[in-house]
């Protein structure tokens, strides 16, 4: 009864404990445009319709009577990165403009000309050496370091992050097989979890559902050597318009004593949106350590807990020449990250095989700018513990996690995994 009790609350956590869909009532790309003393708002949850914003027509629909060789101007938030657009009446040009970028001027005779320029432009057209792909690139590069909500890096929901964590939660695992010598008995593991996850930052609202597919070959003849295998997918909803991610890790677990492990992985990985406009292949590595300190050995106090501490170094890095539609993308992005963090784990009671765990994390960026250089982890797990070869592991794992900055960036994530 007790087993079944504890299954089901943790279910209940799993489906409760996270909003179930973002609720922000912002769009993702505003504008507030200027028009003599008068102004208006639009916006947009699509970057293919944000130059449509200032056509004749959507003007026109904001300030009835306007001509094209009239002035505006408008203040922009994409998706959290300020920018300014100015439309010359006379001169029959429009420029935009981003705050670290050198002013990017379309001239193509009439507004709807030059507004099909400036999508162009979005859609990598690069015929205009005013308007090149420098320009692009360091325009993409301003979003990484504005925007909390953007899928390829800079936040805990990014593909980048995503990539590492998952190389992170490999390299903690164990079972580690015990001796140096070929056993008769090595099954293999696979692993299949799922995470829905909400984050909130600067008005701007994202859910994310992560699904995690892992395998892991134990070897008879090298029982301290595993082979891994990690396919991560994941779909993110920033106000209604959708992100797709995943990407394939491959590496080894070697134990180096009977506490201690490291996990070098190699992965690839790709993120798009068209819409949220952002697209990215990454590709990574990690080194990951994993050390159980025998504190049962040391403190009498704590008989029967158990603790872990887990590092990583890693490297991830943007490839050029993306093109995802009509969009050709390039980030040109190196980005560096260090990884540390702990647990406790103790039964629930003697001889009960579930178990708590607390645990917590903290990651530092390093490379080019982002959004949240630095970040938490801090959560809680009911196991369900089994053992393969005299060696436990959870073959349950339900948990909920704060991840975030405590201020810039809240994110909340509740779990399900299972081993077996």
């Amino acid at each position: 009864m007790r087993r079944r009790i504890a299954l089901w609350a943790s279910w209940i956590v799993v489906c409760v404990v996270v909003p179930t869909g973002p609720v922000s009532a912002r769009d993702l790309f505003e504008s507030d445009v200027q028009f003599g003393a008068n102004s208006g708002a639009t916006g947009t949850n699509s970057l293919l319709r944000l130059p449509v914003l200032f056509d004749v027509e959507s003007i026109t629909a904001l300030f009835p009577g306007y001509t094209e060789d009239q002035d505006f101007s408008a203040v922009l938030d994409l998706r959290g990165l300020p920018a300014t657009l100015d439309w010359d009446g006379g001169a029959q040009q429009l420029t935009f403009a981003v705050p670290g970028i050198p002013p990017i001027r379309f001239d193509a005779n009439d507004l709807d000309s030059t507004v099909r320029e400036f999508k162009k432009w979005f859609e990598g057209d690069f015929e205009d050496p005013a308007a090149s792909q420098k320009l692009l690139t360091r325009f993409l590069q301003k979003l990484v370091q504005e925007s909390p909500v953007d899928p390829v890096a800079g936040n805990p929901n990014s593909l980048m992050s995503k990539m590492t964590r998952a190389d992170w939660v490999l390299g903690g695992e164990g079972p580690f097989l015990a001796g140096s010598e070929r056993i008769e008995r090595a099954p293999d593991q696979t692993g299949i979890a799922y995470d829905l996850g909400y984050a909130r930052a600067d008005g701007l609202d994202v859910q994310s559902d992560d699904l995690h597919f892992d395998h892991r070959f134990n070897l008879r003849g090298y029982p301290r050597l595993s082979i891994l295998v990690s396919v991560p997918l994941t779909v993110t909803w920033t106000n209604r318009q959708w992100a797709l991610m995943g990407s394939v890790g491959a590496g080894v677990q070697y134990r180096v004593t009977d506490r201690w492990s490291l996990t070098p992985m190699v992965r690839f990985g790709l993120a798009g949106s068209i819409d949220v406009g952002a697209g990215a292949f990454l590709y990574s590595g990690t080194l990951t350590s994993h050390v159980e300190l025998p504190i049962a050995d040391w403190v009498d106090a704590f008989a029967g807990i158990r603790m872990g501490v887990t590092n990583q170094f890693g490297i991830a890095e943007t490839a050029d020449g993306i093109q995802i539609g009509d969009y050709e993308i390039d980030y040109d992005l190196t980005n560096y990250v260090l990884r540390n963090g702990a647990y406790l784990s103790g039964s629930l009671a003697p001889d009960m095989p579930w178990a708590w765990k607390v645990f917590g994390g903290h990651s530092e960026w390093f490379g080019d700018q982002l959004y949240l250089e630095s970040s938490a982890e801090i959560g809680v797990a009911l196991l369900r513990m089994r053992a393969l070869d005299g060696v436990p592991y959870a073959f349950l794992d339900f948990n909920i996690a704060y991840l975030g900055d405590f201020g810039r960036y809240d994110g909340f994530r509740a779990g399900a995994r299972i081993r077996f």
